[in-house]
């Protein structure tokens, strides 16, 4: 299984990226270790596809206060500050 490079990158997650990416229509796809990582990822994309400047401004990110860690870990880690919220439907 080592030899066959199966336990990290290699030749099936690129496999799995590329088949990823075109079942969803778009030109890149990346598998990454964790859902942490996806999170910290996908507000880094947000980021840089919105010109977020966290210098600029105290830029918030909603996150539902009944939750993992890592989804305000993430939003630390790019300098956005997460706002908890409640999570009752009727508020």
């Amino acid at each position: 299984m080592l030899d066959a490079n199966r336990l990290s990158q290699g030749t099936f997650v690129r496999k799995f990226e590329k088949e990823f990416a075109h079942l969803h229509e778009q030109r890149y796809g990346i598998a990454l270790n964790s859902g942490t990582s996806a999170l910290h990822v996908g507000l880094e994309a947000m980021k840089e596809k919105f010109d977020w400047k966290t210098a600029d401004r105290n830029l918030k990110v909603l996150v539902p206060a009944v939750t993992f860690i890592a989804t305000s870990n993430a939003c630390l880690h790019t300098g956005l500050e997460p706002v908890f919220v409640d999570v009752d439907p009727k508020t």
